[in-house]
């Protein structure tokens, strides 16, 4: 669901007052200011992932009867969704 990722987006960065244009005019590097874009889109991802990781490991508490051949924690299955581009 794409629909949802800007809107998350949009929440941590709207009530932010400094643009990269209002940074570099105060002397900010451009590598800092990458930096500190980069570092918050990987917290905000991490976290999703962790999240999602966590969701889905009690999600499968809910569902453990109906998995057959594999177990309730089984890496493999775990991993091959995760590689999976998503569209």
């Amino acid at each position: 669901n794409r629909a949802g990722c800007p809107c998350a987006r949009g929440l941590t960065s709207a009530p932010r007052y400094w643009t990269s244009g209002d940074l570099g005019a105060l002397g900010a590097s451009r590598g800092s200011v990458l930096s500190m874009v980069v570092r918050e889109g990987m917290t905000l991802a991490g976290l999703g992932v962790a999240l999602g990781l966590g969701g889905a490991i009690l999600a499968t508490r809910a569902i453990a009867a109906m998995l057959f051949g594999v177990s309730r924690l089984d890496p493999v299955p775990y991993i091959g969704v995760a590689a999976v581009p998503r569209m």
